[in-house]
Order: C-alpha cells, then structure tokens, then sequence
C-alpha cells in the first residue's frame, strides 16, 4: 500500500511552490510554513519497505544503507576509510547509482556477506584497500584515482567541488546533482593514485526509488558512506545542523508530520528512533 496525504488540506501556494526547499536552512523563519511542510512532508508516494516506520540507522560504513536501499546490486564500491577516498567513493556512488561501503579489516566479513547478499558481481576499490575476495566469481576493479580514470569508470566528464571541511561533507553529498557529473575533492587530504591501474567501466544502474523514497534526514556527523548510498538510491538529502529538530524551525520543518514513518534518519546524532519520534510529536513553538 502507498502512502500520500492531500496537499490541499494545509492551502499549498501556486505552481511550483515548494515548502521545504533545499536551502530551508538559510530561509528566514517568519517564511517557513509549517503547515505546507507538513503537507508536503505526507502528499510523498512511499514505497511500502519506507512506510509507516521511523529508521534511526547509525551506519558509520555504509553496510546498513547499501542493503536497506539496494535490494540487489552488480557492483559495489569499496573505499578507504579515508576523507579523499570516501569523496571519490561518494561521487562514484550517485553518479552510477552503486552503493558504497568504507572497508576496516573489521568489518571484511560483513562485506563479504553483503556481496552475497546483493549479488555483486563487480567490486571497485577506491584508496588503498587491502581487500582480496578468495570464493565466487568476482571482479576486482581498482581506481586509479584520476580524472582519466574517474572518465573511464564512468564515460563522462566531471567538474570539481572541492569540500574545504570534513564538517561540508555531508553537505556536499546533498548539493551534488548525478546529472551534473560533479566530482568531490577534499581539501584537507589528498586521495592517493596510481595512473597504472587498469580499470573497466563501472555500469551505471537504473535508478532505485521509483521517485517514491521516504524523507532522508542527516547531520554532518553522518558518515560519508551512509549518506551517499541515499543519494545513489535517488533519495533526497535534508541536512540540518544537529539530530534535534526542535533546535530551529528550518529543521522541525524538514520532518513535521513525520512521526508516523515515511522517515529514514541517518547517522549517530538522532539519538533513536523512540526519541527523534517524540520530539516531532511534541511539536514546534515560537
């Protein structure tokens, strides 16, 4: 069963009108509606896997997001634990609609389970990434890190933003539209390449959420796997300052109407989902 509410029960404005756009963070208070967010927040068709739940998924490696969002994958990208690693990672992800996962030599079996899981036929290793799958058939890619090799994974060209804080990140992912073809860079770190590398193409894949994903919510305490897997979904990504949303009106705006579900909130900041559900019932007051 999917999930829709009526707009017209809050009087939504004109053509085009959107009460919760993307750089809500920025808006003036006085102009944020919350009625028309609410409205907007419930007239969403969800499908049935998102509905009438509200998820508080932690997911520092990305494990947990590659499967809830991908029921089946040919590939999947495994990257350095690293700033320069996961942007490069991130940016493969949207781009070619894969999911991502950073790897510790921790967490070498749940990969290994997840590929199962998924069905992957094909592993791209970005970074350095000590990983050496020894059963099935499986082809290992690795990344030369290069903007010729970025063009071949991928047969497009890409710009470059370059993200000058770890605290940008999670940001960044939510700015980047795939059919721009935007690369992430950091700042702060540089990625480690090796023109030598030979690489083939990284298919793109269909996109995943049938234009019906639930509201995805993060911080910048999210992890870089977690929120690029949501945009290789297709999901959009409200980013609000911390996993409050009672600390502004811009970001009670982002999930008011949502404590009934439709709602996926991604990273170690919400605090659980029993709590971040209380907080939107408990409702806004200026």
């Amino acid at each position: 069963m999917l999930v829709a509410g009526a707009c017209a029960l809050s009087g939504c404005v004109g053509p085009g009108y959107v009460a919760v756009p993307p750089d809500i963070m920025q808006m003036d208070p006085a102009d944020i509606r919350l009625p028309d967010a609410r409205s907007q927040n419930l007239s969403r068709f969800v499908t049935p896997q998102f509905a009438d739940e509200v998820r508080v998924i932690e997911d520092p490696y990305g494990l947990e997001t590659a499967e809830l969002f991908f029921a089946a994958s040919e590939s999947l990208i495994i990257a350095e634990d690293q700033p320069a690693a996961l942007a490069r990672a991130a940016t493969l992800a949207m781009s070619q609609r894969v999911p991502m996962v950073a790897y510790s030599d921790d967490n070498r079996r749940d990969i290994n389970a997840l590929i199962g899981k998924l069905g992957v036929k094909r592993v791209l290793l970005v970074g350095r990434v000590s990983y050496l799958r020894t059963e099935g058939a499986l082809t290992v890619m690795q990344d030369p890190g290069t903007d010729k090799g970025l063009g071949q994974l991928t047969a497009f060209q890409f710009d470059t933003r370059v993200v000058t804080s770890p605290e940008e990140m999670v940001q960044a992912i939510a700015e980047v539209d795939p059919s721009q073809h935007v690369q992430l860079k950091t700042q702060w770190r540089k990625l480690v390449r090796d023109p030598r590398a030979e690489v083939g193409a990284l298919p793109a894949q269909p996109p995943r959420d049938g234009q019906m994903a639930p509201v995805v919510i993060a911080t910048p305490a999210t992890s870089v796997p977690a929120a690029a897997n949501a945009r290789a979904f297709g999901a959009e990504l409200r980013v609000m300052p911390t996993g409050n949303p009672l600390d502004s009106k811009a970001a009670f705006a982002m999930v008011v109407g949502l404590d009934g579900g439709n709602l996926v909130a991604l990273g170690p900041d919400f605090g659980g989902s029993n709590l971040l559900v209380n907080r939107i019932r408990q409702g806004w007051s200026e």
